[in-house]
């Protein structure tokens, strides 16, 4: 009897998690601007190449991306 009691108690938790954790993926993602990093200086082919797929990936996702040229010196 305590075999089932405790087999069921352990199948009621497992259902939570898998009921808390889909709960948390429903969240809105992100919940702010995407950042898009390009390791040139502005200005170049690299950048508009980056500029026109953010472009796109923001109409598509819904989101803004935000372009942010890292130049190493």
């Amino acid at each position: 009897m305590l075999l089932k009691i405790s087999f069921s108690g352990s199948l009621c938790a497992a259902a939570a998690t898998l009921v808390l954790s889909v709960a948390a993926h429903a969240q809105a993602w992100p919940n702010r601007p995407i950042k898009f990093v390009v390791p040139f200086s502005a200005g170049g082919a690299n950048d508009l190449m980056a500029r026109a797929a953010a472009e796109g990936a923001s109409k598509v996702l819904g989101r803004p991306v935000v372009i942010d040229n890292k130049q190493e010196d």
